[in-house]
């Protein structure tokens, strides 16, 4: 998730490094316990936890401004809308816009999970665009430039169009494809022109994985905040200890809409599960005992299209109600988080989000801000 702030500052290049010889630099009896997370592998569970610096004084406390900003620190998931995806979209310092290779890394996808799944082909010709298309490589993902991806338009067209592409879309559970590739090849008519420039519902669809530890300073009505996005892939969550000093509150933002989803790494997992180990192993660490907690069911969007056809009980069979009724399978989700929580003395805060909508994010945003400021003042008051 992104915060809503256009002049979040270019990370400095050395911050993981400095991050790491301060926290080094702690005495052994000072630092933080380290939480054991699950073994690391590939993966990029639906995941966002905020840190916020209050002064406590049994730890010693990071070089701050006389004023201390509460600091957010996010072990952050999958893909989700980033402001950084925009570089995907435009090349810092030209007005000419590159093709983001979403959509052709989606449609690879999908051309090849509907020759392994075994669905025909509507039209036999496409068979030929397909390998076209396959025979594309980007393996760094980088921007594609206007007339190569001119090239391609065609081909893409006529996959799109084609109802074998869209009967292996209809089972994209069963493998693994990026959430936003259907909004694109949608819009393909307009991204395909020669003069195409982003829109903003294109940039918050352009999704990045966070990977290593990025720092964003903001103000907000004169109140300073600090952000860590931490990478929330299996292979980012050992790293997340090194900024546990400090920690007043916990943004944990999961995908609502996983429930009949598995992870990349083992096929196997269902991703909600995943999020909710996750989520317990973090709750119940007696590091943050004192912590307040806010739990974002990110993805609202997605969920209220999917449980109209997607039942969540074949998924999770202790599910009560009806699994097509949005409000039943909502309540469902947050009892699951909420019964992993071993100390009931403190509320557990939730919110359901969208992400690409800004003003449900604005209106969220704004509910978070005061209950960290809230919880921030009562620890400060009771030291």
């Amino acid at each position: 998730m992104g915060w809503p702030s256009s002049r979040h500052p270019a990370p400095a290049p050395s911050f993981t490094q400095n991050l790491l010889q301060r926290f080094q630099q702690l005495p052994e009896s000072l630092a933080p316990e380290k939480p054991e997370f699950p073994t690391p592998a590939e993966t990029e569970p639906q995941l966002f936890v905020s840190i916020s610096n209050a002064r406590n004084p049994n730890r010693k406390q990071r070089e701050v401004p006389p004023s201390p900003a509460p600091t957010i620190s996010a072990p952050n998931p999958s893909p989700r809308p980033n402001p950084s995806g925009v570089a995907r979209l435009c090349v810092p310092g030209e007005r000419e816009p590159r093709k983001n290779p979403i959509i052709l890394k989606g449609s690879r996808v999908l051309v090849d999970a509907r020759d392994k799944l075994g669905i025909p082909w509507q039209h036999s010709e496409n068979e030929k665009h397909g390998m076209f298309l396959m025979a594309f490589e980007n393996k760094a993902g980088l921007p594609v430039d206007p007339a190569t991806f001119q090239l391609y338009v065609p081909a893409l067209s006529a996959l799109w169009g084609d109802s074998g592409i869209r009967e292996a879309f209809s089972r994209r559970s069963e493998f693994q494809l990026g959430e936003s590739v259907k909004y694109f090849l949608d819009n393909l008519d307009r991204i395909g022109q020669l003069n195409y420039f982003p829109s903003k519902q294109d940039i918050l669809l352009a999704r990045k994985a966070t990977k290593g530890i990025v720092e964003h300073d903001f103000v907000i009505k004169k109140i300073p905040f600090k952000m860590v996005d931490v990478g929330g892939q299996r292979s980012q969550r050992q790293k997340w200890f090194q900024c546990f000093d400090g920690i007043t509150s916990i943004l944990f933002m999961v995908s609502s809409s996983e429930y009949d989803q598995v992870l990349m790494e083992d096929r196997r997992t269902n991703r909600l599960v995943e999020s909710m180990n996750i989520f317990e192993t973090i709750v119940n660490n007696k590091l943050f005992f004192n912590v307040s907690i806010i739990l974002f069911l990110n993805k609202t969007d997605l969920l209220v299209e999917k449980v109209k056809t997607v039942s969540i009980k074949k998924h999770f069979p202790d599910f009560r109600g009806d699994p097509h009724r949005l409000e039943d399978v909502q309540r469902f989700l947050v009892q699951c988080f909420d019964r992993k929580r071993r100390n009931r003395s403190k509320p557990l805060f939730h919110h359901f989000t969208t992400a690409i909508d800004t003003e449900n994010i604005r209106f969220v945003f704004h509910a978070v801000k005061d209950t960290i400021l809230q919880e921030n003042l009562k620890d400060i008051m009771l030291q």
